[in-house]
């Protein structure tokens, strides 16, 4: 997901409930919000924060209650908005009515009413406006395509899919090349490297197969001594000096320095 958020929620402390509701929906979509108190930064001066955001976002949507219309902080939000030209969305819940300078201030906005559609109905219709389509939920696709992923063991791989450790290792490899343009080859090693690594220690990956039996995605989590430990924090060690010999067998219990060897998905999956 780009980091870059493109929506910024303003809404009063009343209404956290809700717009809470409306953030997790968005997001499960794939659109990403900003929305206080999660994204801000402790430490940093608030308000300053809260003019980045609404400056660095693409949409502004405000939760219109009797709370909010009391509220100098979400009108001073919803006129920054209007003075840089955002695109604006106004959620009004239980059925209330803009006060003279809501109207004002909002009269470029475009309105929709929770009491009049449920919040699938609104989550559709500023996906549709804030991704310019035509009002179809792009949700259904997505859903439809990782119906289709499924993550899988290296047991599953070997004994119920057919494929062998050489294979899994290459594609592997075939991946990060792939999804890491810049990566070397001191970096990435070589598919032979991992052939052993991966059955040796088969509870520490995971894989993403789609329908065609191909690996589009993995993660996986090695142990790792504490001199390699503190080489990994300074970003001294490099991927190709891991080996059977370097790392641990997960034992448990026990205390083991982790290190997050790969996260990554295909990026057409």
């Amino acid at each position: 997901m780009d980091k870059r958020s493109q929506i910024f929620i303003s809404y009063s402390k009343q209404d956290k409930e809700i717009a809470d509701l409306i953030c997790h929906a968005l997001e499960k979509r794939l659109i990403s919000c900003w929305i206080a108190p999660r994204d801000i930064d402790v430490g940093e001066d608030w308000a300053d924060q809260i003019v980045k955001a609404i400056e660095s976002n693409k949409s502004f949507v405000v939760i219109i209650s009797d709370h909010s219309m009391e509220s100098n902080e979400v009108l001073k939000e919803i006129t920054l908005a209007s003075e840089m030209k955002k695109k604006i969305f106004a959620i009004c819940i239980n059925g209330c009515e803009l006060s003279k300078g809501y109207k004002y201030h909002l009269s470029i906005a475009q309105r929709m009413d929770l009491c009049e559609n449920n919040l699938e109905e609104i989550i559709d219709k500023l996906e549709a406006k804030i991704r310019d389509t035509k009002e179809v939920p792009v949700k259904a696709v997505k859903e439809e395509k990782i119906e289709d992923l499924q993550i899988v063991t290296y047991y599953e791989l070997t004994k119920k899919r057919g494929l062998n450790k050489s294979e899994i290792a290459r594609q592997l490899v075939a991946n990060d090349r792939k999804l890491y343009h810049n990566i070397d080859d001191d970096n990435e090693g070589d598919p032979s490297q991992w052939e052993t690594y991966l059955s040796k220690y088969p509870q520490t990956f995971r894989y993403m197969v789609n329908s065609q039996n191909q690996i589009v995605g993995n993660w996986s989590m090695v142990t790792l001594s504490g001199a390699d430990y503190r080489r990994a924090k300074e970003g001294k060690l490099l991927e190709s000096e891991l080996n059977i010999g370097s790392t641990e067998y997960f034992m448990f219990g026990g205390v083991f320095y982790g290190y997050l060897l790969n996260l990554s998905v295909n990026e057409e999956d």
